[in-house]
């Protein structure tokens, strides 16, 4: 991970991987309070919490000397970028799988965040454990957010382009959206490459798609790093599906609107997260108006397709597997817990089980929020509906 910003709150001697004090760290006896020092995540040795000052994983502060009383062990289960209280980045990044303390649960905008540092902040979106218990300092800005399809947060082995001037989205005729554009040196992750025409005597030009489907990047305003992506289709079909869509071109579309009501009673809609199934609402939503459009593009039809078969893909959601629902053990509780907050968009640590395991709710702010186990575990087999 990129080394974040943590103050000590205490003078603070140094120690080693093995739990050993140092007797000089950088010229100094001990860090003194107020420092501010570099942190590479957190670790536990010898049953203690402590800080990691250096990428060697060499040398390591008492994690008391640099959190209040209140904080908590969050781990990323995503590759997540750091941001500011204003919730702006440079793009350093934590690594998934990566322990951090965090001090702080806050909502910048709509999107809860948890602090790891001084004025340093990563997405709850991309936080799946959380070791004790930190509710949220504010109020959002409107209706909360803990889930989002932002494509802020890459993977870091995938196919990632990098602009290289502000550089406006296009849709899938080639058309600039004067609104939306990303500033030079902004890296987005991206899931095809393909030829676009503006209309059948034009040029086709290459684009990238975001993985995020918000649009596409103009090959020639960005520069390309990861795995290698090849066009999805030639210069020549690129100038056909310019053309109007016929009435038989539609016909293929129209299958996938017309499953959406059985997609979103089976619980694989139901129980998938709060991003997939919104994913699968906009695809709907988009391919219907597409459908209604008389001077809608083959281009536009067959995007429609692939977003809607994309989309229903994610849908993942099943229910917990437990041989007693009166008798749960740690780790069916742990998935229930997990896969409730997943659901209804919350942290995990805002999903509460009492009552020896039978009553399950979600607690935030105060107001509490009761579940039915049974909409989230069964007994015995895996769910098919």
């Amino acid at each position: 991970m990129d080394a974040i910003k943590v103050k000590l709150i205490h003078n603070s001697y140094v120690y080693d991987q093995n739990g050993k004090r140092i007797k000089k760290y950088n010229g100094k006896a001990k860090l003194t309070k107020g420092t501010t020092v570099d942190s590479y995540g957190t670790d536990t040795i010898n049953g203690k919490d402590y800080y990691q000052l250096n990428a060697e994983g060499t040398a390591f502060v008492k994690a008391s000397n640099v959190d209040s009383s209140k904080s908590a062990t969050i781990t990323l289960k995503k590759n997540a970028y750091v941001y500011d209280g204003n919730g702006d980045t440079e793009k350093k990044t934590v690594k998934k799988g990566k322990k951090v303390r965090a001090t702080e649960a806050r909502y910048i905008g709509t999107k809860l965040y948890y602090k790891i540092g001084d004025d340093q902040f990563v997405k709850a979106a991309n936080v799946g454990k959380v070791s004790g218990k930190l509710d949220p300092v504010n109020e959002p800005d409107g209706s909360a957010t803990v889930d989002d399809d932002s494509s802020d947060d890459v993977d870091l082995n995938a196919s990632i382009v990098t602009t290289t001037k502000v550089a406006p989205l296009y849709n899938i005729k080639g058309q600039a959206d004067s609104t939306r554009s990303f500033g030079a040196g902004q890296r987005q992750q991206v899931s095809e490459l393909r030829y676009i025409a503006t209309s059948a005597n034009s040029t086709p030009e290459l684009f990238y798609k975001l993985a995020s489907g918000r649009g596409y990047l103009k090959a020639t305003d960005v520069t390309y790093s990861g795995k290698t992506l090849s066009p999805v289709n030639t210069q020549e079909q690129a100038l056909t599906e310019v053309t109007v869509a016929t009435v038989a071109d539609k016909a293929k579309l129209t299958p996938s609107i017309n499953e959406a009501n059985t997609v979103k009673n089976s619980d694989a809609y139901k129980l998938a997260s709060a991003t997939a199934k919104s994913a699968y609402d906009k695809a709907i939503t988009d391919a219907t108006t597409i459908n209604n459009n008389a001077s809608a593009t083959v281009a536009q039809v067959n995007e429609a397709i692939a977003n809607i078969t994309s989309a229903k893909a994610k849908l993942d959601g099943k229910k917990v597997i437990v041989t007693n629902l009166s008798s749960l053990t740690p780790d069916e509780v742990s998935a229930i817990v997990k896969l409730a907050a997943a659901v209804n968009n919350v942290p995990e640590s805002s999903v509460q089980f009492t009552n020896n395991n039978t009553t399950l709710s979600i607690v935030t702010n105060g107001y509490t929020q009761s579940l039915n186990i049974n909409d989230y575990a069964q007994v015995g087999t895996t769910s098919n509906n």
